[in-house]
């Protein structure tokens, strides 16, 4: 496996850089790293925050999924039978919304809530239409917690606590700005073959080259290290090492596999033997998260984690590959490009327009979740081009299954650059999935403004145009994504 870099200025493309204002008017501007909950440095990486629901999404799939009808209820209790109405049925009040920070123009914190600008939009919040979308979000216990590191080239790295911050203002860094440390790349291997390239988290914590792995070292007493000093990171029966650029191995504390000892118990006039681990297991990581910016992030557990080879910093800038493909720069992300294509169910019919998936997801950026043997894939709507379900979700006793396929709620995604990945999942891809809603009619093509839009949609006529039309899950045969923004990546 061959491992390339690309010259500073890419990877310095990919770092997020913004303007912060505080809140006594001070400005500082530079390459940001977000510490804490969002632990992000680089334009792919995603802001997360909790979000209520509007009034508007919530009606559409009552009226599209009932037929304007009430939903019933029924409770058995002591051998009676108590039935009562309900239009609210099980639609979510809340939702984390996970935006990448390259579609983000602007951050605004209120006394309450943080505003979100998406970009392509204009600066007039209420203009209809998802380029001028906003999103607003709760600013929950862990926001003033948090801490931005601010890089400037002449001014050097500053600390600000987010609590005294007003405004985060978004733009590509001015050119040949340079940041102190780049983004951690490779690619990680898991245990049953596969690779996954991109931007590197470690253990939801290290994001840069200048981050170290932490202590969980074998021997304790030297200093940590640094991955701008990592090669490789690999995982055995025997534990698991680290090599380094001068050609040093390091032991790192756990990782290894199977090492159990066997214990014998006297129960009575029995021998019972147990199987017990050998000793308190501390491993180097929980989880690492790759950011690939054609696909999303990928979660991987440590347990599943072959290993972990990294991008090296020093080959030159004559050398382009890896870091070049990851670092993706500020222009190749979009605002709140609306979902639209065409919905064919098992029937044959065929339905094109808006579409809303699991009844609120109707945003490139929104994600997928889905499970790809045991590993976690979040993949933006954006660069999905078709969602195929290769078999139903087991929603009765009777299950029904595609002809010639033996799986349970199975789909095939295929990626706008080709790729494909057999994934599962209870909310998005199986029982657990609200249905699919598709805006048919003359107005079908329009983007609706945001149903994120400070819960005021309903109020905006968020439906006053087209039709919603209601798909269950297992009615599903095929969704083909229409993407406006230019043709599709290639390989």
């Amino acid at each position: 496996m061959l491992l390339h870099t690309a010259p500073g200025h890419a990877q310095s493309e990919g770092r997020i850089w913004g303007r912060i204002t505080l809140r006594d008017g001070e400005q500082r501007e530079g390459f940001l790293r977000f510490h804490g909950e969002q632990n992000a440095a680089s334009w792919g990486d995603v802001f997360e925050s909790l979000q209520d629901i509007g009034d508007g999404p919530r009606q559409s799939w009552i009226e599209a999924s009932r037929g304007h009808s009430l939903f019933v209820r029924t409770l058995e209790l002591r051998g009676y039978r108590i039935s009562w109405n309900d239009r609210s049925d099980d639609f979510p009040r809340q939702r984390t919304i996970r935006v990448p920070f390259g579609s983000v123009r602007a951050i605004v914190v209120h006394d309450h809530n943080l505003e979100v600008a998406l970009r392509g939009g204009t600066a007039d919040a209420e203009t209809s239409g998802s380029r001028a979308g906003r999103l607003i979000g709760e600013m929950d216990d862990d926001w003033p917690e948090q801490r931005i590191d601010v890089d400037h080239p002449l001014n050097g790295v500053s600390s600000i606590s987010a609590e005294d911050i007003e405004r985060i203002e978004f733009s590509a860094a001015p050119g040949g700005q340079e940041a102190s440390s780049a983004r951690i790349a490779g690619v990680v291997e898991d245990e049953s073959g596969r690779t996954f390239r991109g931007l590197v988290t470690w253990d939801n914590r290290a994001v840069l080259l200048s981050d170290t792995l932490g202590r969980r070292l074998s021997d304790s007493s030297r200093p940590p290290i640094r991955f701008d000093e990592v090669r490789s990171i690999e995982r055995d029966a025997d534990g698991t090492r680290a090599t380094l650029a001068s050609g040093e191995v390091v032991e790192l504390t756990g990782g290894g596999r199977g090492r159990v000892r066997s214990v014998s118990v006297r129960v009575g006039t029995l021998v019972q033997v147990q199987v017990e681990n050998a000793g308190r297991r501390r491993d180097p990581a929980d989880e690492i998260m790759v950011v690939d910016p054609r696909l999303g992030t990928v979660t991987i557990d440590w347990d599943d984690i072959t290993a972990l080879r990294l991008d090296p910093a020093d080959a030159g800038p004559s050398v382009s590959g890896l870091a070049a493909q990851t670092a993706s720069g500020n222009d190749d992300f979009d605002g709140a490009t609306g979902l639209r294509g065409v919905v064919v169910t098992h029937d044959g019919e065929e339905l094109e327009g808006r579409i809303r998936w699991n009844g609120l997801k109707e945003w490139s950026w929104d994600r997928l979740y889905a499970n790809s043997d045991g590993v976690e894939i979040a993949t933006e709507f954006g660069h999905i081009r078709s969602i195929e379900q290769i078999a139903f979700p087991d929603t009765s006793g009777d299950l029904r299954q595609v002809p010639g396929s033996s799986l349970r709620g199975r789909a095939l995604v295929t990626l706008r650059d080709g790729r494909t990945y057999e994934v599962t999942g209870y909310n998005d891809l199986g029982s657990g999935n609200l249905g699919i809603l598709v805006r048919t009619g003359a107005a079908a093509g329009e983007p609706a403004p945001s149903p994120a839009a400070s819960g005021g949609a309903a109020e905006a006529g968020i439906d006053a145009d087209g039709d919603w039309r209601f798909v269950a899950w297992d009615d599903v045969k095929e969704v083909r994504f229409v993407h406006d923004r230019g043709a599709d990546p290639g390989p």
